[in-house]
This record gives structure tokens, C-alpha cells and sequence, in this order.
């Protein structure tokens, strides 16, 4: 799912996120978290409006879901975790799976 891969890219980049997108109901959330759709892409640009100038001219559906920021984080409204408790959290988990 989306959520899945924007931590990972996270990680592995340093980068901070901030979801900026709309999930109304928790099955919304879920799915978006976790679901894997092969007509979803996840693209990053430095510029979002010739990104979605681009989108347009060839009639593309974009949604912007979120910026990267500075801070080692990714939040989501109220709710953050930092990327060093997230790798933590991953690696717990992969450990536990394996023992």
C-alpha cells in the first residue's frame, strides 16, 4: 500500500512527510495504508504544479497526498512518529517474525 512505500521511501531517503490527503472513514484509511492497486504510482516532484500541468495535458487523474519536510517524521493530522521510532518499530518486527 501507499503507506508502506512512503515509510520506506522515508527511511531510506531521511526525509520527513507530511499526509496532507483526506481519508474520511477508517476502511478509507486502511486501504490506502495498506492495499496494493497496480493503477496507483507514487511520483515525487519539486514541482507540483508542472507536474500537474503535465497530468492534465495527457488526462491524467493526480492527487497531491502529502509534502516531504525537514523533520525526520511523518505525520498524519494529530498523529506523528518520528523515523528513528519507525525504523525501530520495523526492525522489532522483522526480528520477532524471524526468531
Amino acid at each position: 500500500g501507499l503507506l508502506v512505500i512512503l515509510s520506506r521511501m522515508a527511511l531510506i531517503n531521511q526525509i520527513g512527510l507530511a499526509l496532507t490527503i483526506n481519508l474520511p472513514t477508517e476502511s478509507q484509511a486502511l486501504a490506502f495504508a495498506f492495499s496494493e492497486d497496480q493503477a496507483r504510482y507514487l511520483l515525487v516532484a519539486k514541482n507540483e504544479q508542472k507536474l500537474l500541468a503535465l497530468a492534465q495535458a495527457h488526462n491524467l487523474s493526480l492527487e497531491a497526498i502529502g509534502i516531504t519536510k525537514e523533520a525526520q517524521e511523518i505525520s498524519y493530522q494529530a498523529a506523528t512518529i518520528s523515523l528513528k521510532e519507525l525504523k525501530a518499530l520495523n526492525q522489532k518486527v522483522l526480528k520477532d517474525l524471524f526468531a
